[in-house]
């Protein structure tokens, strides 16, 4: 569909989905081959605290986020070229997925410490997300406000991942976003 913009919306559009795939591949490893080949236990035995392990795994995988976001500027760069673009947009569509990965990342490793398999660690978590982005759509959204009392529903509506990260995604960075989403990361790791 020609759509006469340089810009990258479809690709924030689509990206949070991705992440239903991708986070889940990235996290899975992190702590259920750990279990399942008794490691754990001698990583934890090590004179290093449980806090620093969990805080270099997530560091490891957010490195990895930034890898995988830095892979997509080559099309920043081709939207530059063929037009103009408001690239203060852009940034915030980089600046969302961010936040967004890194609560997704934290929660996958969450999940990855309640499995011995990483197979179903991979599942628990995708399922996990999935959910959660599909309460911002209009359709599910809808259906929760019509079937739960409406204070349920309210919160359930508000707390959604999609609806917070397609507002920062079109600019609108907001404190409450930045709380939103880091205040999930926080509670990710300490769970």
């Amino acid at each position: 569909i020609d759509r006469n913009q340089a810009d990258l919306t479809p690709l924030f559009y689509w990206l949070p989905w991705a992440f239903v795939w991708f986070i889940p591949a990235l996290t899975m490893r992190t702590f259920s081959e750990e279990r399942k080949n008794k490691t754990l236990q001698l990583l934890i035995s090590l004179p290093i605290k449980p806090s620093s392990i969990l805080l270099s795994k997530f560091v490891c995988n957010v490195g990895c986020l930034i890898i995988l976001l830095t892979l997509t500027t080559p099309l920043w760069l081709t939207v530059n070229y063929l037009g103009t673009p408001d690239n203060n947009l852009i940034l915030a569509g980089y600046i969302a997925a961010f936040f967004l990965g890194s609560a997704m990342i934290s929660f996958g490793q969450s999940i990855s410490m309640l499995c011995q398999s990483q197979t179903i660690a991979f599942v628990l978590t995708a399922l996990c997300f999935a959910s959660l982005l599909l309460i911002g759509t209009p359709t599910v959204s809808k259906a929760i406000a019509q079937t739960l009392p409406n204070f349920i529903a309210k919160i359930i509506i508000q707390s959604d991942l999609l609806s917070n990260y397609e507002a920062m995604s079109k600019g609108l960075i907001s404190v409450y976003n930045i709380f939103y989403f880091s205040s999930l990361t926080i509670l990710g790791l300490f769970i």
